[in-house]
């Protein structure tokens, strides 16, 4: 929601993290930590000060729902999938004898196909 506000005011300058907290209804501590970790991504720019705030890094029609999804929700449904080898299947002893993971491993790609069809100008109505 947060970003769909940043998507909407794109191009009038920063929006303080108060003023989209309380707009969104959205606890201001819970949302610093998602606007940061959008920022660091690049989705998101800052400007500190009286007249700072959060802006998007580019235009609402260039970011994709998935670059905001992906990134607050940790991604993955299950960890197996990650393709880090450190990682062990949750459902079975041996990766290659899960049955789940390619089921789920389909079910995250379709996921991820529609959350990358929207961009932010789809959802702030801006198309």
């Amino acid at each position: 929601m947060a970003c769909t506000l940043l998507a909407k005011e794109y191009g009038n300058g920063p929006i303080a993290i108060g003023k989209i907290a309380e707009q969104e209804h959205i606890p201001q501590r819970f949302l610093e930590g998602i606007l940061l970790q959008l920022k660091r991504r690049g989705v998101l720019v800052s400007e500190r000060g009286k007249i700072g705030g959060y802006a998007l890094a580019q235009p609402p029609a260039t970011i994709t729902i998935d670059q905001i999804v992906l990134e607050c929700e940790n991604g993955l449904l299950i960890e197996c999938l990650s393709g880090d080898a450190s990682k062990t299947c949750e459902f079975a002893k041996e990766i290659n004898a899960c049955h789940l993971r390619s089921i789920y491993g389909n079910i995250y790609s379709e996921y991820v196909a529609i959350l990358r069809k929207y961009t932010l100008a789809d959802l702030a109505g801006k198309k």
